[in-house]
């Protein structure tokens, strides 16, 4: 899956915040920030309420990156052609209608269930006008962007999470 990004588009690990509409209390006074990959993989669990697995999130994003909406899909498992284009239509569905212009795209779990269904997705956006920021997969500790080519912040071996970077250092 390739992917061209238009000449002065924002990188694709830029600021990610928490929804404009905002519950009263302390919880108003939180403001969650992303600004790499790692921190959205470390967002993803508080916005969703658990840590998700064979799954694919989508990130509706708003103006400057606000994550306006947030929701998940169960991968088909086996894989199924038939279930990642529904996947696919009705993701594009929802980011339409809240009329959000970009999104991004997390699938947690081994590529042979993760790449069919966020292909489909990310294509089926992309016709719909709605810019891919970045597209991740997420397994076992570490993350793959799929956007990304470079190998310095994006070795093909995939890049550990700080959570797991955290847990092997020495002491």
């Amino acid at each position: 899956m390739t992917h061209s990004k238009p000449a002065g588009d924002r990188s694709p690990h830029s600021l990610i915040t928490a929804p404009a509409s905002r519950p009263s209390g302390v919880a108003a006074k939180v403001r969650l920030r992303a600004a790499t990959p790692d921190a959205v993989l470390a967002v993803v669990p508080h916005l969703l309420g658990f840590y998700p697995s064979l799954s694919l999130v989508v990130l509706g994003l708003g103006e400057q990156g606000r994550v306006m909406v947030t929701f998940r899909y169960d991968l088909p498992e086996p894989s199924d052609g038939e279930l990642a284009s529904d996947i696919a239509h009705h993701a594009e569905y929802v980011l339409t209608r809240e009329h959000l212009a970009a999104a991004m795209l997390i699938g947690y779990g081994p590529e042979n269930l993760v790449l069919p269904v966020l292909a489909q997705t990310a294509a089926q956006i992309g016709n719909h006008g709605i810019h891919l920021q970045e597209a991740l997969r997420a397994e076992a500790g570490r993350y793959w962007s799929l956007l990304c080519d470079d190998a310095s912040c994006c070795p093909p071996g995939a890049v550990p999470t700080t959570r797991d970077r955290t847990l092997r250092r020495p002491r």
